[in-house]
C-alpha cells in the first residue's frame, strides 16, 4: 500500500494541473458554462460541451517534439526559481483572466439599464470560433509544459534528497544554466510574453 501512495498522489496532481487548464472550471457563474446555450455552424451545445467536447476535435495537430522542447525551455526560465504554490497562484489568474475576458466576456451584451446578459443561444461567429480555437490549444500546451515542470521538479527533489542521505551533493539541473535569452532567441520568441 505504501507503494501506492505516491502513484495516487501522482494522478491527483496530473488531474489538478488538467482541471486548473480546462476554462470553464474557474467560473461557477451559470453553472461552469452548463446553463449556457450556443449555436454554431447548424449545431446546438453548451458552452461547457462545446469546451470539452467540441473543441478538441478541432486542435491540429501537435507541433514537432523539438520545437515543443524548446517552447519549454523557454517557459522554464521565465518561472524562475518561485516555488509551486507561487507558480500555481500565477497560473490560476492567469486562467481566471482567460476565463472571464477571452471566452465570457465576448458573450456578453450590455444593456443600458446597466444589466448584461448572454444571448440565448449565443451564435457563436466563426471570428470568436478562431480565437477560442488559439485558446484551446494555447492552455492545452501550457498544461503540459507546466504539468512537466512539476514532475521534472519533483523528480530533482528525489535525485538531491537521495544524494544527500548518501553523503554527496548534486549540481543544479543544466537546463538552469542555459540563458533565457538565448532559448528565447532560438525559439524565435515563441513562448514568451
Amino acid at each position: 500500500r505504501t507503494k501506492q501512495r505516491p502513484a495516487f498522489y501522482l494522478r491527483w496532481l496530473a488531474t489538478l494541473l488538467g482541471d486548473l487548464h480546462q476554462p470553464l472550471h474557474w467560473l461557477a457563474e451559470k453553472n461552469f458554462g452548463e446553463e449556457v446555450k450556443i449555436s454554431f455552424r447548424g449545431e446546438d451545445h453548451t458552452l461547457l460541451q462545446f469546451w470539452e467536447e467540441y473543441l478538441p476535435k478541432q486542435l491540429p495537430e501537435l507541433p514537432v517534439i523539438s520545437t515543443l522542447d524548446l517552447e519549454y525551455k523557454a517557459q522554464y526560465h521565465q518561472w524562475g526559481r518561485r516555488s509551486p504554490p507561487e507558480l500555481f497562484r500565477q497560473w490560476a489568474g492567469e486562467m481566471s483572466d482567460k476565463v472571464c475576458n477571452e471566452i465570457y466576456g465576448p458573450m456578453y451584451v450590455n444593456h443600458g439599464d446597466g444589466s448584461r446578459s448572454i444571448e440565448t443561444p449565443f451564435v457563436l461567429t466563426e471570428e470568436l470560433f478562431s480565437k477560442w480555437l488559439k485558446l484551446a490549444e494555447l492552455v492545452i500546451q501550457e498544461g503540459g509544459e507546466r504539468l512537466a515542470l512539476v514532475f521534472l521538479d519533483i523528480i530533482e527533489h528525489r535525485r538531491h534528497k537521495a544524494a544527500k542521505d548518501e553523503g554527496r551533493g548534486l549540481l543544479p539541473p543544466l537546463l538552469d544554466q542555459i540563458p533565457a535569452a538565448s532559448v528565447a532567441a532560438t525559439v524565435g520568441g515563441a513562448g514568451t510574453p
